[in-house]
């Protein structure tokens, strides 16, 4: 039994000091870019200005769950109250019941001028000029309604970092909006996790047009993790990829997908060393504007499980190739469904699998060095090659 030895108020904050314990009371933290001051209280009447102010007044480990509603505008510094005013570093202890499940969290919840009613789209921005806007080290981190990034510096911007055992964030309805070459909108790696709801939109204005450093993609690597939890859940990108490697995994699941890719070096879904893309039942829609990608590319070991899933494949005219696999990696699942104004070319190599269904137009089936391409079509095949001991097999359904 715990006896509270003394209750007092720290800027509007109630904490309870507990004798051989320490612990912060169920908070409501309020922060308001244009209407706050740091030298307020954070409570609804007198909010707080910056996000770090906010996060000044949790302790050192939090013991219940806080959240810290942001009213609206655009966030353009962290304030830099014990961290970087353009990197918001998220670094906090977590009370847990056992080594591996946390039984609290911190969420950032998006509001009106009023804190009365969730943000609409874009209402909240958080935007400062450094890579990646958000640093994930430890604990749980929700985000909600709210936009990261505004692609107003190009070039070098990402999104939100998450890595290591013990980083968890979770994404329920926000906007991604950054200016990068070949980076990441969303990123898992080292054991981070983060985890999906509602609707997700990352550059997702730029499905029909070609912006300079415009990428924003989801990336898994070394073992990160980026799920949906929620079977209702849409993404949309506008010019990324979903990239996964070294033992890093993507799983979807949501009802719907949609990735362009505009980057001359970037494939619709990516991975490579290890990584696995599964796909659960998924709607999944990719196109590929660039010449130089394929659609689908998988290589050193690189997985996609898209049991029960449809893919529609999107290619523009002349494409070299719209899905290749190599050096022992694998898609099974589907079916494809072929769109765009191109015939759909499969290439396996060195000794990869495919086993699927494809819907649409067929240019070219080629299997090389050990691989095996097995395929149910309904339309046309042009092209069926065979080489170094590779083996397909197409058959109309």
């Amino acid at each position: 039994m715990i006896v509270v030895s003394k209750i007092f108020l720290l800027m509007g904050i109630m904490w309870v000091c507990a004798t051989g314990n320490a612990a912060v009371a169920i908070s409501d933290i309020y922060v308001h870019p244009m209407l706050g001051l740091d030298t307020n209280s954070g409570t609804n009447e007198k909010p707080l200005k910056t996000i770090s102010a906010a996060l000044a007044l949790l302790p050192d480990v939090i013991q219940q769950h806080v959240v810290i509603h942001l009213g609206a505008g655009e966030y353009n510094t962290t304030g830099g109250v014990n961290m970087p005013e353009n990197n918001l570093i998220l670094d906090r202890q977590m009370h847990r019941s056992s080594a591996s499940i946390f039984d609290v969290s911190v969420t950032f919840a998006g509001e009106n001028n009023s804190f009365t009613k969730p943000a609409d789209k874009g209402q909240i921005i958080l935007n400062w000029p450094f890579t990646p806007l958000i640093v994930v080290k430890n604990g749980i981190w929700k985000f909600q309604n709210l936009q990261i990034g505004n692609r107003d510096y190009p070039g070098s911007q990402e999104g939100i970092r998450v890595f290591g055992t013990g980083s968890e964030v979770h994404l329920n309805d926000v906007r991604i909006r950054t200016g990068s070459l070949s980076g990441s909108g969303i990123c898992a790696s080292r054991g981070g996790v983060v985890l999906l709801y509602g609707t997700i939109e990352m550059n997702e204005d730029l499905p029909n047009r070609q912006t300079e450093a415009s990428f924003c993609g989801i990336m898994a690597d070394y073992g990160g993790i980026v799920k949906w939890q929620d079977s209702n859940g849409c993404l949309s990108m506008g010019n990324g990829s979903l990239s996964a490697s070294y033992f890093g995994i993507i799983e979807l699941g949501c009802k719907k997908v949609m990735i362009t890719s505009w980057g001359g070096q970037s494939n619709c879904l990516a991975i490579n060393n290890s990584g696995r893309i599964d796909m659960h039942g998924t709607e999944i829609t990719l196109t590929a504007k660039m010449q130089s990608n394929a659609v689908i590319g998988l290589e050193d070991d690189g997985h996609i499980l898209a049991e029960g899933a449809q893919i529609i494949v999107e290619t523009q005219s002349d494409f070299p190739a719209s899905i290749v696999l190599q050096k022992s990696s694998t898609l099974y699942g589907g079916p494809i469904k072929v769109a765009g104004p191109s015939k759909c070319s499969i290439y396996t190599m060195s000794g990869s699998n495919l086993v699927s269904s494809i819907i649409g137009e067929i240019q070219d089936l080629s299997a090389d060095t050990g691989s095996y391409l097995n395929v149910y079509h309904k339309g046309s095949v042009v092209n069926v090659s065979q080489s170094r001991g590779g083996i397909v097999v197409a058959e109309p359904f």
